[in-house]
């Protein structure tokens, strides 16, 4: 295994290792977020928006683990794997953001800051766990970020 291949394949081992753990917390803080939400959110946004949470993650976990059980050695897997594991960061982060539009309270201050904070929370949490690869917290954090500031200044007021 050449230098360049050693230093992806280090870089990525990280991803992997903290990948269960980041996607559990995310599905626990999804049904935190849905319990708090379920008086003002209309039943299907909350079911669709779950379904869209949980397969998206299920689909991250079988992914991570077939890499830690199969490792890649050739510069050119490993190339391949980061990309799918960059795929599905895009993948949460859009589920997530989505939720400043699917799980918005129209004037409601109160849940609408509950998600604000609960996506803001995601987003520093992003960064942390993506912090090896930064195009992958980069990524993470804007496509959490993006959607709820959208929103604020759809609504336009104080």
């Amino acid at each position: 295994m050449d230098k360049d291949t050693q230093i992806t394949a280090a870089q990525f081992q990280p991803l992997l290792d903290s990948n269960n753990r980041s996607l559990i917390t995310s599905g626990l803080l999804g049904l935190i977020l849905v319990y708090m939400l379920s008086n003002v959110i209309p039943a299907s946004n909350i079911a669709i928006w779950l379904l869209l949470l949980f397969v998206s993650s299920i689909i991250r976990i079988v992914l991570a683990e077939s890499y830690k059980k199969y490792p890649a050695f050739d510069e050119k897997a490993l190339r391949k794997r980061f990309i799918a594991f960059r795929t599905g960061v895009v993948g949460s982060a859009l589920v997530w953001g989505s939720s400043a539009f699917i799980l918005h309270t129209e004037g409601n201050a109160q849940y609408q800051l509950f998600l604000i904070f609960m996506l803001m929370g995601l987003s520093a949490g992003g960064t942390i766990s993506y912090s090896v690869d930064l195009l992958s917290a980069r990524i993470y954090t804007s496509l959490v970020v993006i959607p709820p500031l959208i929103i604020l200044f759809m609504q336009g007021d104080a």
